[in-house]
């Protein structure tokens, strides 16, 4: 029994080629999930596999490759078709979506894909498990440790309820929005967007972005992830998911002046309510990447590329979303046939979608 599991409520989610593990007491769980998709029992999955196998086979027609929650698909798609040959990181998996869906697409095309995922904290510890229960080891190796700058033991703070949120106690205060950014990015915005900054204010929606929950520590192991990749002989290209609360920016800092030859993808969060270089960092990824703006992660609804003239419009505006924040998409310049892959997300259609990537 992992200790990290005791007295948490736990649920198994259909994600449609995978099912998971959840906590059912978690932000998450609660706001992403839909309900038919939720309480799946666990013996009738197993019996369903028993009788017809793991696979569920996805249909790759035009209207599915359109959906925002598919844009994993249609970029490892694109780099297999054009025989690149790559390593996937999920560097601050959660339970693990990133990976299993990752992994269950290379099963359904018999592809032999390699995903390594790192999360050291209570989701972490689902992550053995999903992984398991899909029949997915071949593909996916789970580190229960986190990533650091440094490496070394690090503490981990974390709100049992918001289980997406955990981040190293050094960027305490990151998430917390100041007086000053609050009234400068205020002044600069559209009316429209004054409009709904205040109406969240009123309603107190706006206390994901100002007021931070209790939380609690957690001592984990971490690893510097280049030297993880030389210790392990990793030298493929990588397509690398980062969602580590507070740090996304820094470890794309360090990796990229080592690895920028090999890195062919990157999805991670863009916050810039307290980052004054916000503009500055996107016009350094621009160097080497098209950056698309594909919404609230994990839960994506749209797929737009970022015009490179409007990157202080970009920032100014995330403020004002209902989280505060955006995932992006970095599709390296020197991808295979890119101006075709860029076609392909020109053509998905931003909508709502209620579950997960």
């Amino acid at each position: 029994m992992d200790p990290l599991l005791i007295n948490r409520k736990i649920d198994l989610v259909d994600f449609d080629s995978f099912k998971a593990f959840m906590f059912k007491d978690d932000n998450l769980y609660n706001t992403l999930i839909a309900d038919e998709r939720k309480n799946k029992d666990i013996s009738e999955y197993y019996k369903q596999v028993n009788s017809t196998g793991f696979i569920k086979q996805l249909n790759f027609s035009a209207d599915f490759l359109r959906k925002p929650s598919n844009i994993v698909y249609v970029f490892l798609q694109h780099l297999i078709l054009n025989d690149v040959k790559f390593t996937s990181l999920d560097l601050g998996a959660h339970v693990g979506i990133f990976s299993l869906k990752c992994a269950s697409f290379f099963r359904n095309i018999s592809h032999q894909g390699a995903i390594i995922s790192f999360d050291p904290t209570h989701a972490g510890a689902l992550v053995d498990y999903n992984i398991r229960i899909n029949g997915l080891e071949k593909y996916i190796k789970h580190e229960m440790i986190a990533i650091s700058e440094r490496g070394g033991i690090m503490n981990i703070t974390y709100n049992p309820k918001h289980s997406d949120a955990s981040k190293l106690t050094s960027a305490e205060g990151a998430s917390v929005i100041s007086l000053y950014e609050m009234f400068r990015f205020f002044i600069k915005a559209s009316l429209k967007s004054k409009v709904t900054f205040l109406n969240k204010i009123i309603s107190k929606a706006g206390g994901v972005i100002f007021k931070r929950n209790d939380e609690y520590s957690l001592l984990v192991e971490s690893v510097n992830i280049v030297d993880y990749l030389n210790k392990n002989k990793i030298d493929s290209n990588l397509f690398i998911k980062i969602d580590i609360e507070g740090f996304d920016k820094r470890i794309i800092h360090q990796i990229m002046p080592v690895l920028s030859e090999r890195v062919i993808g990157i999805i991670t969060e863009f916050v810039s309510y307290n980052d004054p270089n916000a503009v500055k960092y996107l016009q350094y990824l621009s160097q080497y990447f098209y950056i698309l703006d594909i919404g609230y992660a994990p839960s994506p609804f749209k797929c737009e590329r970022i015009d490179e003239n409007k990157f202080e419009e970009f920032a100014q505006g995330i403020v004002y979303r209902k989280f505060g924040y955006t995932d992006i998409l970095l599709i390296s310049k020197r991808t295979p046939s890119v101006n075709d892959l860029l076609a392909k997300f020109n053509n998905i259609v931003s909508m709502e979608e209620q579950y997960m990537l």
